[in-house]
This record gives C-alpha cells, structure tokens and sequence, in this order.
C-alpha cells in the first residue's frame, strides 16, 4: 500500500524536472528571437539620428565671407545689370540738354532773334549751328555749354527741387547699384539684400520729381514752350530702370549656394 504514493512522488518530480528545463529552454529561446527586432530598432533611431545632425547642421551652417564668384548664383546678374545700365544712362547726359526751349526767350537767352531754339539743362545751356549748306539748325554736342544767366531766367523753387531731386536720385541709384553688385562677389543676408531694393526704389522715386522742372515758371510763360531733350528722355528710362530692378531684387532672394561646415555649433 505504500509503494504508489512513492511512484507518484517519483513521477511528480519528473515532471517538475521536466518543466524547469522547458521553461530554460523557453527563456534561452526567447532573446534569441528578439535579438533580430532589437537590432532593427537600434539601426533604424541611430539614421533618425544621423538625418537629424545633417539637417541641423545644414540649418547652422555659416555662409563663407570670403571674395569668390556668385556666391547667390547667376541670378544676382540681372537687377545688378538693369540698376547699371540705369546709372549709366543719368551719367551718359550733360547740364544742358535736359529740354528743349523755343519762344520768344530764346532771343533774349542768345542774344539773336534768329536763332530758333536753345537746349537748357538746370545750370546752363547751349545753342545750336547754323548750317549753310542745309539751312538747317543743329546742335553741336562738342560745344561747350554757358551758363544761365539768371537776369533772364528766373530759377523759382520748383526749379530748385527738381535740380535737387536730380542728384539726390544719382546718389541712392548709385548707391543700390554698388550694394547688388556686392552680391556678385559676396554673401549678403536677406535683411541686406532688401536694401538695394529700396535704394532703388527711392531712386525711382526721387527722379519722377525732376520732371516737376516743366512746371516751373519759367515754363509756364506763355511765350515760351518747353519740350523733353535728351536727357530728359533718359531720365525717363533711368527712372523706369530703376523701378524694375528694385522689383526683381524685392520678388526673390537668391539663396547662398555654397555650404562651409559651422564654426559657431561645435561641431567637427
């Protein structure tokens, strides 16, 4: 009677010896298994990680100040040429080819009832030729010009601004002309970059008011008419010019295109 509580005792023992290796077995198995998928997981955070340090570090990155060639592309090419050729168009005029003057002054300005008109600028002004050959009247740019003699023309203030809207329209121009063509050979920042933009603008701006000068008193006697000249005429196309590239430099930043790795984040 007491031989089989042994036997089961014996085969209660077998299988407790039984489970503990299964469940070793299982235990060994189961890092085997996961071993894979934890590897995966690692390889995946570490080029999330890379991605981040490369976007970062392009996001740092500090523009070389160096002098090298189109630092913002080719872009920078057109409002700089646009505001050039504008700022070459003021200069290309002289003080007294600004309009054209007929009437009843021009006898009293040359001193002949002959001649039939005389181009006047905003301090002196020039008289034509008479060719005999032609009969005709013309004028000699190689001439050098006089100077108005206010007993005749008086210079009210109208007159005045619009001398002085002239060179002030000269400087900003040239001045933005200058600052966009730095782009050319060095980096500018976006809020530099506006600053052509607006020198450009405001010398558009300022140009319009010379054109005041044809109506200023000494235009407006009845005897006495005032036409558009030559340099006149390029101050129309300066002042155009000048509005048209500021447009192209306020309607896009051209990017710096050439990265140097951070000095100012630490990293190597």
């Amino acid at each position: 009677m007491e031989a089989p509580p042994g036997g089961a005792r014996a085969a209660s023992g077998d299988e407790s010896e039984s489970g503990r290796h299964d469940g070793q077995q299982a235990a060994s198995e189961t890092p085997q298994d996961d071993t894979p998928n934890s590897n995966r997981a690692a390889g995946s955070a570490r080029s999330m990680d890379l991605e981040d340090e490369e976007a970062n570090s392009e996001e740092n990155v500090v523009p070389s100040m160096a002098c090298h060639l189109l630092p913002h592309g080719l872009y920078v090419f057109l409002p700089a040429s646009v505001a050039l050729m504008a700022w070459l168009a003021t200069l290309s005029k002289d003080d007294c080819d600004y309009a054209k003057v007929t009437g009843d002054i021009v006898a009293e300005i040359t001193g002949s009832p002959e001649v039939p008109f005389v181009e006047v600028g905003f301090d002196h002004w020039r008289g034509p030729e008479h060719n005999g050959e032609t009969d005709e009247w013309s004028i000699n740019i190689a001439e050098p010009c006089q100077e108005i003699n206010t007993d005749i023309i008086r210079k009210d203030g109208v007159w005045r601004l619009s001398k002085g809207m002239s060179y002030f329209s000269l400087i900003l121009g040239g001045a933005g002309t200058l600052l966009v063509w730095c782009a050319v050979w060095f980096y500018l920042s976006r809020e530099i970059w506006r600053w052509p933009g607006i020198l450009l603008c405001s010398s558009a701006l300022v140009q319009a008011l010379t054109f005041s000068w044809f109506g200023s008193a000494f235009c407006k006697e009845e005897s006495t008419a005032c036409a558009m000249n030559y340099g006149a005429r390029v101050d129309v196309l300066s002042c155009c010019l000048w509005m048209f590239s500021s447009l192209l430099v306020f309607s896009r930043y051209p990017r710096f295109r050439e990265r140097v790795p951070s000095q100012l984040t630490g990293r190597g």
